[in-house]
C-alpha cells in the first residue's frame, strides 16, 4: 500500500524545532512501514494533484498549529480517505481538529490521531481501513440467479451496493454455470475428488458420484469467476437441484478458502458482508443461518453446510441438509472468540457486528452440518437478532473485530 506524507508547520516556528521535529516521525514511520509492508512516500505543501493520486491514502503531518490553511490546500488536491497525525503540542491539535471538519463538510473521510503513546496502532489502523475501502471500490461481485424473495429491485440493490460499500454488481444467467459444470475436465475433476477424500477424516452420505459433481461446480464457478474477473460471487444454489442433481456446497466453501468469498441462495448482502470482512481481515468466514436464540444465556446455535475447510479442526463431508445431495460441510472449530456481522438495512446503511465466543459445536441431524454455538459478549447482541434483524444469513469470522467493524463506519460512513 501506498500513502503520501506531507508535513506542514506554521512559518512562525523555529526551523530546528521542526526539522527535529519530523525527523521523529520520519524514522517512527520507516519502522511502521517495514513492518506493515506500507510504502510511505514523502512530499512537500506544494505537491501536485497527480502525485497525490499515485498513493492509496494521505497522512497529513501536522507538526504545529498555524496550519490550517496549508493543510487544507493539500486535502483540495486529494480525493480519497485521509488520516491527521496531530503533535502532541503546540496546538497541533487544534489545527487538526479545524482541518477535518472542514474536510469532512467537503465529503472527504478522515481521522485524527493524537501522536501520544501508541499512535503507530493508530495509524497503522487507519491504513488498513483505508485499505479495505480501496479495495471494496475496485471489486466486482458476480450474482449468479436470484432470490426468491429480496428486499430491493435488482437495480436498487446495484445502486446500493455501489454507493454505500463501492463494489460493482453484476448479473449473470445461472445456466451459464450448469453448462459450465457439465464441460469441467474430468480428470480435473476426479483429482479434486482425490483431495476430498485426502482432506477429510470422515466421509458419510457423499459418494463417488455425488463427490465428482460437486467438483464439477466448483470448477464450473471457478471458471466463471476467472471469466469475468470477479472478486466475490452469489449463487442461487437450490436452482442446481434439478439440471445437475447436487449442491454447491463445497463449491462455495472452497472457493472461500482460496480468497473469492462466496455465498449460496444468491444472497447479495451476505457477500457483501462477506467481501468487506475478506478485506479487512483477510480471513475467510462462514455464511450461517441462526438456528435457535437462547436469551437466558445470551447463546445462539448457527448452523449451514459451507463452512470453509480451513476454518475447521476438523470436518467430515455430509450430503446438504435440506435435499441430502452433494456435499456438505460439518466443521468442528476449536472454541474461542468469533464476530459475527450483517450487512443490511435500508440501502444497506446499517451493518451488525457483534462479538462473542464460540463455545461448541453440535451435531444435531435436523440442522444443518455445521452448528457453531455462539455466546454473546452482550445480552443486547442475541435479543436484536429478535427484534431487529437484518437478514437471516451472518458472517461468523474467528476473532473480535468488533471495533475495526466501527471504526470503519465511523471513518467511511456518514
Amino acid at each position: 500500500m501506498r500513502v503520501s506524507v506531507v508535513e506542514v508547520a506554521s512559518s512562525w516556528r523555529d526551523i530546528r524545532e521542526v526539522t527535529s521535529r519530523a525527523g521523529h516521525y520520519r524514522a517512527e514511520l520507516a519502522v511502521l512501514g517495514a513492518s506493515k509492508g506500507i510504502d510511505f512516500r514523502w512530499h512537500d505543501p506544494d505537491v501536485s494533484a497527480t502525485e497525490l493520486a499515485a498513493s492509496d491514502a494521505l497522512l497529513l503531518l501536522v507538526l504545529s498549529g498555524g496550519t490550517e490553511q496549508l493543510g487544507m490546500s493539500v486535502i483540495s488536491r486529494w480525493k480519497g480517505p485521509l488520516a491527521i497525525l496531530a503533535h502532541p503540542g503546540d496546538n497541533a491539535l487544534a489545527a487538526a481538529i479545524e482541518m477535518l471538519a472542514l474536510a469532512r463538510s467537503t465529503g472527504h473521510a478522515g481521522v485524527i490521531i493524537q501522536a501520544s503513546p501508541g499512535w503507530r496502532d493508530g495509524v497503522s489502523l487507519a491504513f488498513a481501513l483505508a485499505k479495505t475501502h480501496a479495495s471494496l471500490r475496485r471489486a466486482t461481485i458476480g450474482s449468479l440467479g436470484s432470490r426468491e424473495v429480496e428486499i430491493m429491485t435488482p437495480w436498487a440493490l446495484e445502486g446500493a451496493v455501489s454507493e454505500v460499500w463501492g463494489p460493482q454488481l453484476v448479473h449473470l444467467p445461472l445456466g451459464q454455470l450448469v453448462r459450465y459444470s457439465r464441460e469441467a475436465d474430468m480428470q480435473a475433476a476426479q483429482d479434486i475428488v482425490d483431495e476430498m477424500r485426502a482432506q477429510a477424516p470422515r466421509v458419510v452420505e457423499p459418494d463417488a458420484r455425488a463427490m465428482l459433481g460437486s467438483a464439477r461446480i466448483y470448477l464450473g464457478l471457478k471458471r466463471i469467476v476467472e471469466e469475468h474477473g470477479l472478486d466475490a460471487v452469489a449463487v442461487h444454489c437450490f436452482a442446481l437441484l434439478t439440471p445437475l442433481a447436487n449442491t454447491g456446497c463445497y463449491a462455495l466453501a472452497r472457493l472461500n478458502d482460496e480468497g473469492v468469498p462466496a455465498t449460496c441462495e444468491a444472497d447479495i448482502p451476505s457477500c457483501l458482508t462477506m467481501l468487506f470482512m475478506r478485506y479487512l481481515t483477510s480471513a475467510p468466514s462462514f455464511l450461517a443461518n441462526p438456528s435457535s436464540i437462547d436469551l437466558g444465556s445470551d447463546t445462539v446455535v448457527f448452523a449451514h453446510c459451507s463452512i470453509p475447510p480451513s476454518m475447521c479442526a476438523t470436518y467430515s463431508l455430509r450430503s446438504h441438509y435440506e435435499s441430502n445431495l452433494g456435499v456438505g460441510i460439518a466443521g468442528e472449530l476449536e472454541p474461542g472468540p468469533v464476530t459475527v456481522v450483517r450487512i443490511g438495512g435500508k440501502d444497506l446503511r446499517e451493518i451488525y457486528a457483534a462479538s462473542g465466543r464460540l463455545v461448541e459445536c453440535g451435531d444435531r441431524e435436523d440442522l444443518c452440518r455445521t452448528q457453531l454455538s455462539v455466546r454473546f459478549d452482550r445480552p443486547e447482541d442475541a435479543r436484536l437478532l429478535l427484534s431487529r434483524p437484518l437478514g437471516n444469513h451472518h458472517m461468523i469470522v474467528r476473532g473480535d473485530w468488533t471495533h475495526q467493524i466501527n471504526q470503519y463506519c465511523s471513518y467511511f460512513r456518514d
